[in-house]
């Protein structure tokens, strides 16, 4: 967990900085995109791998990998010189508590982080969940088909709404797709019984949830001033993480105590708000835009 913290911060910091803003959509999609397509072929060969061999030869064969992965990160990633200055790389821990302060004090970084933490709380409650209900309608393969195409579809939705967003923005793609999802989590509420209506509405539940993702980079790196890319991206997936951990925790809460349907209806409210949120941040564009 741990490491994939900075992975991501890192990596998403890494991104912004590398990539010019006209084009940071679509470099987002297939930034993210290399995670899900891999990920996707990861699921479908670990199904049978599991059946065939069992959890811990497939564990034990994925270390070596992580490691050659690591090591051809250091080898072969170009070092970047980063936007912030030589002073404020100097700056002490309470300088840097003092500019997430800073960040924290305008009230679009507390939109963002709204739809950053809602609709993962929405997407921690559907990694949890719909696997554990597919598996116990049919078993460990369906489980892993599941997680290749709902990968694979969501591979599609990041590369459209990259491009979507560079050619439009992503202040309108970001309110879209949360109405979207809450229409979902909706659907995944009266679907807890049915294989096929548990893999359509996952399916498009994980798209969406991506392409939602895939506008993140873009909002820090407008809402955010140069010294502060770094920081926004780390609050950011602070709130990505406590929204997902909440997810898990609350929804597998209410699916043992009372049924599987009410942690889907509960992530549906959660997700309505973040779409006001998102509403609030395009209004907020289109005000500007027209005072200029």
């Amino acid at each position: 967990g741990v490491a994939s913290g900075f992975k991501t911060a890192g990596g998403q910091s890494y991104l912004i900085e590398s990539v010019d803003d006209d084009h940071l959509g679509l470099a987002t999609a297939i930034y993210f995109l290399t995670m899900t397509l891999s990920g996707s072929i990861g699921n479908a060969v670990a199904g049978e791998l599991i059946e065939r061999f069992g959890y811990t030869v497939v564990g034990i064969c994925i270390i070596p990998l992580v490691g050659l992965l690591i090591t051809a990160a250091l080898l072969f990633l170009p070092n970047l010189k980063g936007g912030a200055s030589e002073e404020h790389q100097r700056e002490s821990f309470v300088q840097m508590l003092a500019g997430y302060i800073k960040m924290l004090l305008r009230r679009e970084m507390w939109l963002l982080l709204g739809i950053r933490f809602l609709p993962t709380y929405f997407w921690g409650t559907v990694s949890l969940l719909l696997p554990l209900l597919i598996y116990r309608l049919t078993g460990v393969k369906t489980v892993a088909y599941y997680g290749t195409l709902s990968l694979l579809f969501a591979a599609l939705c990041k590369i459209l709404t990259g491009r979507i967003c560079d050619a439009i923005g992503h202040r309108l793609p970001a309110f879209v797709a949360n109405c979207l999802i809450s229409v979902i989590a909706f659907g995944l509420a009266f679907s807890v019984n049915s294989v096929v209506l548990l893999y359509i509405c996952g399916i498009l539940a994980s798209g969406i949830a991506w392409s939602l993702s895939t506008t993140m980079p873009r909002f820090i790196n407008e809402l955010c001033r140069l010294e502060e890319k770094g920081r926004g991206v780390g609050i950011t997936h602070l709130a990505w993480s406590s929204g997902f951990l909440l997810g898990q925790l609350i929804g597998g809460f209410l699916e043992d105590r009372v049924n599987a349907s009410l942690p889907f209806g509960v992530a549906g409210v959660a997700v309505a708000s973040s779409a006001v949120f998102a509403f609030l941040l395009w209004r907020s564009k289109n005000e500007n835009s027209e005072s200029l």
